[in-house]
This record gives C-alpha cells, sequence and structure tokens, in this order.
C-alpha cells in the first residue's frame, strides 16, 4: 500500500492512503520534469549548437477526496496553507521505496461542497524538482580497531591499547541515484586543524577553507553542496553557538557534487589533517517515483 505523507514547516500534516480517510485519486507531474534548452546557430549552419540546458523546477498537481466533516476540511486547508514550506514523504513497503520532496503549494486548495465525500485539488510547487531517499548513506574517513579482548593479561609496565584510531584519507563514495547529487561533509576537530579541504580527485574539484581559519578542539564544521540548501555552518565547542562561516570559504572552493556511481575523494588540512574526524553524508537523488 502507498502511502503519502505531507507535513508542513510547523509540524501540522495528513496522511494520504486507502485507509486514512484522505485519498489522492489523481496526480499529475510527479515523475515529469521539464529541461530548458538554449541554442545558437549561425548562416549556412544545419541545426543548432546547445549552448546551456537547465532542469526547471515543477508543479505537481494532487487530486482527491476525504468523508465530509467540517474537522477534515478545516485540517486539509490548515496544513496545506500557502506560502508554508513543506515536505511530501512517499512510502511504499510493497517496493521498498521512501523518497521526500520539499516545497509550498501555490495556492489554497479547491474544495467542492458535496454532503458525503468532498472532492479537492492542490498544486504543490518543487523549487528542486527531484525525489531525495530519506534513508543516508554515511561514510566516515575514521575507523577504530579493536584490540581489547578477553581473556586478557594487565600489566603496570608495558602499555596496552584498548582500541587504534585508524585514519583514512581518500575513500570512495557511492552515489547510488542516476543524477548528481550534493552531500553533506562533516568535520570535527579532535586537536585544532588549520584549513581542512575535501577534494574530488577525478576533477580536482576543491572545498577549502582559508588558510588562517582554524578549527579548535571539539569544533564541527558542516558544509552542504546540496541544490538550493548550500551552507557553512561552524559550531564552536566552547558556547554551542552555530556561525555562517561562508565568508571562511577559500576563493578556490567549488560546491562540487557527486557523480552518479563511484567518486574518489580525499580530505587534508594545511597543518594537522590527523586532528580530524570527517564524514560525508549522501542522500540518493531520483529523477521520478
Amino acid at each position: 500500500m502507498r502511502r503519502y505523507i505531507y507535513k508542513n514547516e510547523y509540524g501540522k500534516e495528513i496522511e494520504f492512503s486507502k485507509k486514512s480517510g484522505f485519498r489522492f485519486t489523481a496526480i499529475d507531474g510527479l515523475s515529469t520534469n521539464t529541461i530548458a534548452i538554449n541554442e545558437v546557430s549561425g548562416n549556412s549552419q544545419i541545426g543548432a549548437t546547445s549552448t546551456n540546458k537547465k532542469i526547471e523546477s515543477k508543479d505537481i498537481t494532487f487530486e482527491g477526496d476525504f468523508k465530509a466533516t467540517y474537522e477534515n476540511r478545516r485540517l486539509l486547508i490548515d496544513t496545506l496553507a500557502p506560502g508554508l514550506m513543506a515536505t511530501i514523504r512517499i512510502i511504499d513497503e510493497d517496493i521498498n521505496l521512501d523518497v521526500y520532496a520539499e516545497g509550498t503549494p501555490v495556492r489554497t486548495p479547491i474544495l467542492s461542497e458535496d454532503q458525503v465525500y468532498q472532492k479537492f485539488q492542490f498544486v504543490f510547487h518543487l523549487p528542486f524538482p527531484f525525489w531525495s531517499m530519506t534513508m543516508v548513506q554515511e561514510t566516515s574517513f575514521t575507523s577504530y580497531i579493536s584490540h581489547f579482548r578477553f581473556p586478557r593479561s594487565f600489566s603496570n609496565e608495558i602499555s596496552w591499547k584498548i582500541s587504534e584510531r585508524r585514519l583514512l584519507m581518500i575513500e570512495n563514495i557511492k552515489n547510488n541515484g542516476t543524477l548528481k547529487t550534493g552531500f553533506t561533509v562533516v568535520f570535527r576537530a579532535v586537536t585544532p586543524v588549520t584549513s581542512p579541504e575535501l577534494l574530488k580527485i577525478k576533477t580536482q574539484e576543491i572545498l577549502k577553507m582559508n588558510s588562517d581559519f582554524v578549527l579548535d578542539t571539539g569544533d564541527v564544521l558542516k558544509v552542504s553542496t546540496l541544490s538550493g540548501r548550500k551552507k557553512v555552518i561552524l559550531i564552536r565547542a566552547k558556547d554551542g553557538r552555530e556561525i555562517n562561516a561562508f565568508p571562511y570559504l577559500s576563493d578556490v572552493s567549488v560546491f562540487w557534487q557527486l557523480d552518479p556511481g563511484d567518486n574518489i575523494v580525499r580530505y587534508g588540512a594545511d597543518n594537522n589533517y590527523e586532528g580530524l574526524e570527517v564524514s560525508i553524508i549522501v542522500s540518493t537523488t531520483l529523477a521520478g517515483v
């Protein structure tokens, strides 16, 4: 059974499914994407030359019905209020599908005045026209090797380790989707680090902080390259304050994205890269469902 869960920015939500009392009877645009292509042509040229292409934002039209009560009508109007950012999540356990998209209604829902079941229609605008998997994939460049096991002989003279921290500066980050996708990289400082960076080896595109930027012990730097959600946030350990760190990005930085398939990535720093713990969080992007 497929379920659609609509949740607005204030936490108000409705489930549309066979069992919820609200259901969709028609959906238009769920997997439709429009590409704008710019072309130029010269005298005597056959055809044209493509100069640029862009995937447009899109609208999805939902139609359905619900049992005619004032409470249901009020819930639909309040939850689907225009101007409120919202998430539509699609769950289909039969095919192991769990995806979401973010957007906003373009107007209040159109409602009928029927006495038993009232019909509705609303249009949902997606600035980013693709769907993202709810389950994220996290890859860490740091691992720990266990050295403690029973039986164990303890000594006051010979040092021994419970575990050992291992750093891998290069990792293969898999993008299981069909399209390029952004990601979030998290730099955590175990000891002070200067100018952390993340390099895409194939293209030599780099995310890098200025040479005078320092992560103190316990500080966390989060950089998002997601389309429409690019962020550079610094969280200071001493007071938990979140700081917009965009001004500290180096001029050579590019908000690069992961290609479908394998992506060989390397992290580093101008000073003390060993003091970093780095992880990359990826949500698979799908063109349609």
